[in-house]
Parts: structure tokens; sequence; C-alpha cells
């Protein structure tokens, strides 16, 4: 599966006859640019074989733990406090021999924490081409690193009309940590406080909080 699918992408990307004039290809719906590997280290290895075949040039792996155990350092993240790690995945002895470009985006979640240490986000970088990420403590560990806010597929998730009757309820729901950005909204929320058009629900043990609006 991995052969025909790659080769026939590779195929494609070298006959403009299979494009439409939007750029979108006639044979896939979207091209492969995401692999997973659902194994142990014998499929890992086959999956290598066949991206060797091919002539791959770049991978890209997302989230700390993952990049770790690709890049044949989850021992060391490990010993970091870094959990979701694979110890029979790392395809660093062959990204090396074939110098394959590797670019990590390393967001919160999969391992990466507040207090995840910057020597490991500095190690697991400096087997990366690039690192993307949108949190200041790897931009403060990397230098380098390029800053990636998340983004919003606005073709899928589209703005539709609202009636214009009754205010604008705006939901926190989440975990009070630094990153999920409660202080920013209660302060941006109290710009608007002779506004009645704008109301705002906390959902959660937040009470700590509510002295804070004004």
């Amino acid at each position: 599966v991995t052969r025909r699918r790659f080769a026939r992408h590779v195929s494609d990307t070298q006959n403009a006859n299979v494009f439409t004039a939007e750029g979108k290809s006639r044979r896939f719906a979207y091209p492969p640019n995401l692999y997973v590997v659902d194994g142990g280290a014998p499929q890992v290895n086959a999956a290598a074989a066949v991206l060797d075949e091919l002539g791959v040039t770049d991978v890209y792996v997302v989230f700390l733990n993952w990049a770790a155990s690709i890049l044949g350092l989850s021992r060391a993240a490990e010993d970091a406090g870094v959990g979701g790690l694979r110890h029979d995945v790392s395809l660093w002895p062959w990204l090396r021999r074939h110098r394959i470009r590797v670019h990590a985006t390393i967001y919160p979640g999969g391992g990466l924490v507040p207090d995840t240490p910057p020597w490991l986000l500095r190690l697991v970088a400096s087997r990366c081409h690039t690192v993307f990420t949108n949190v200041g403590e790897v931009e403060a560990a990397v230098p380098g690193a390029r800053f990636a806010p998340v983004s919003c597929d606005t073709d899928f998730y589209r703005f539709t009309d609202r009636p214009g009757t009754g205010p604008l309820r705006v939901v926190f729901a989440a975990a009070d940590r630094p990153r999920k950005g409660l202080r920013t909204l209660i302060e941006a929320f109290n710009l608007l406080r002779e506004d009645d058009r704008f109301h705002l629900h906390l959902v959660g043990p937040h009470d700590v909080h509510l002295p804070k609006l004004v």
C-alpha cells in the first residue's frame, strides 16, 4: 500500500495532465502528505525502505513525544518526564544515512508541558532542519524556531448569519493553565465591561478568577 500510493503520487507530480486548473489532483481526493506508521520495528523498517526507494527528502513530524521517538531520543525524553514515547520506532539511522531533513511541529500536548526541560527541546531541535511552534518556551529554548500559530480552516468552519437579538455569549471551558489564556480573556472582557452586548460564561472551577471581572 505504501509503495503504490506514494509511487502514484510521485508520478502525478511529474505529470501536469493529472491536475485540474486549480492545482488539485484528479486521482487523489487529497495527496498523501501525512504518513503514520502504526506498528513496531518491522513496519518502520518496511516503510523506510519504500520511502528510500521513492527518493523522499523530507519528513514532517508533530508533537514532542513523536519527534523524540522518530529521532532516536526516546530514552532522553523519558528521563525528562515526557510521556507517550515509543522506543521501537526510531528512524534516526536511516534519516542520517540518507540526509533526510526533519521538520518538527512542537505544540502543547504530545509530551510538551510548561516545565519541559529546555535542554531536551534543544536536543530534539539539533536533529531537525526546522522547528515550528506556537509557545514561548520552545521559542526561548530553540534558536531559530519558527512561530506558527494554530490555524483554522475557514473554508470548513464558515461563519454563518445569526439573529441580531440578545448578547453574544462567550464560553470558556478549559483547564486553568497559563497557556489556555483565561487571564488574557478576562483582561480583554474587562475592556468591554460597559458593553452589555457580550456575556462571559466560565465553565469549571474558576471561582478564584471571578473577583478579577469588573
